[in-house]
């Protein structure tokens, strides 16, 4: 506890170390909210401390909102839906840049269940390094004690799922990478609050949300500058495919082809054994005109999956029709 007394010389992330507070930053224009242990504190329990954090939070209507998790271990599960359902609750926080997530190598248990949650309901942007646990993982630990050794010990009685029961994946790669180095932890510099506060739309969003917001040729050059910063880290990922094609689908269906061929052409050079990858590229080509290209990305597609109706169909409606 001596650790944790009040320092305002320190920086934001290591000031308090309490289990929960937070503090404005209106040079920056942002409500910054550090959870570190997932619990009831002192006077003011959580569910107290969460109406008066969205008070503050809708005080401030143009202010972006950042959750701290780099040093949750986690502790009791159902407070995360006190913060999870006020956000969502919210619309401005439907648009990306709007909510940040920070998470670190003690993210845990179940902090990682709030990023699991906050990853499948919100828009949320997550900085920093993965967490300590992947999207499936086992918590809820009951004590129990050893008959005849009388040894205490911890067992985990619920498996959380957040993925397919088939992915195996040991952490939640952030969108954003900010390794923190014993350099910056010394020197008083925080990467992720700084990536955060002075980052550009540009550095921030991830490449689909980008896609979407300001067109394929920008996703591309922020992919291309990605790729040179982060590209050797090896739990950097750009984008999902699943991510990449929605973000193509709502750009086609805006009228906006030539944008969905760059964001297909992204997914398929990245996930050049998918055979949806390489049917969503032929729909985008088909709608703009490109009818050659659609064709060889459609026959891909079924080298991949023969079976597969869609381009099968597609393609026979070409034969037909000559578009």
């Amino acid at each position: 506890m001596d650790f944790r007394k009040t320092d305002p010389a320190l920086p934001l992330h290591l000031r308090y170390r309490l289990p929960y507070y937070f503090a404005d930053i209106p040079e920056h224009k942002a409500v910054y909210f550090q959870w570190n242990f997932i619990q009831d504190y002192g006077s003011e329990n959580f569910t107290a401390f969460t109406r008066r954090l969205f008070a503050d939070v809708d005080s401030h209507p143009g202010w972006k909102l950042i959750v701290d998790v780099r040093y949750d271990g986690g502790g009791d599960g159902s407070k995360d839906a006190d913060v999870i359902k006020q956000i969502i609750k919210r619309d401005r926080f439907d648009r990306p840049g709007d909510l940040f997530v920070i998470t670190g190598r003690k993210t845990f248990s179940a902090a990682v269940d709030f990023v699991g949650q906050a990853k499948q309901w919100t828009s949320a942007i997550f900085v920093g390094e993965p967490p300590g646990a992947g999207p499936n993982a086992y918590g809820d630990p009951q004590e129990m004690t050893a008959p005849n050794l009388k040894i205490p010990f911890q067992v985990s009685t619920n498996y959380h799922m957040y993925a397919a029961s088939t992915d195996q994946s040991d952490s939640y790669p952030p969108d954003i990478p900010a390794i923190m180095t014993a350099a910056d932890y010394f020197s008083g510099r925080d990467p992720s609050l700084d990536m955060i506060l002075n980052g550009t739309e540009g550095d921030l969003l991830p490449l689909p949300a980008l896609g979407v917001a300001e067109g394929g040729a920008a996703a591309k050059q922020a992919y291309e500058k990605r790729l040179v910063q982060w590209g050797t880290i090896p739990w950097w990922h750009p984008f999902s495919e699943a991510d990449m094609n929605k973000a193509g689908y709502k750009s086609l269906d805006s009228g906006r082809a030539a944008d969905a061929i760059v964001l297909f052409q992204m997914n398929v050079d990245r996930f050049p054994q998918s055979w949806n990858t390489w049917a969503s590229l032929g729909d985008a080509q088909r709608a703009a005109g490109e009818i050659a290209g659609a064709k060889t990305s459609y026959e891909k597609s079924l080298t991949i999956n023969p079976g597969e109706r869609q381009p099968r169909e597609a393609l026979d409606e070409i034969a037909k029709t000559g578009r």
